[in-house]
């Protein structure tokens, strides 16, 4: 009930840093993995092309809600 007295924009705020803290957290994840193990795990790999998607996407203004 409280979210909805909060302005909408200051929740796009919110949202934009939480898509850069998501993106960052996974981009990082996926290294650090990649760095410590000596084979090469796809999942990883998916990991931190996801979290660059999630961050390119938040650059490009595509995840942000578009309400009238």
């Amino acid at each position: 009930m409280k979210l909805m007295k909060i302005p909408q924009a200051k929740k796009a705020k919110y949202q934009t840093v939480f898509w850069y803290f998501y993106g960052i957290v996974l981009i990082l994840s996926g290294v650090v993995n990649l760095m410590e193990k000596d084979t090469i795990s796809w999942v990883f790999i998916v990991e931190l092309i996801l979290g660059l998607i999630i961050l390119i996407l938040n650059i490009l203004g595509k995840l942000n809600n578009k309400t009238a």
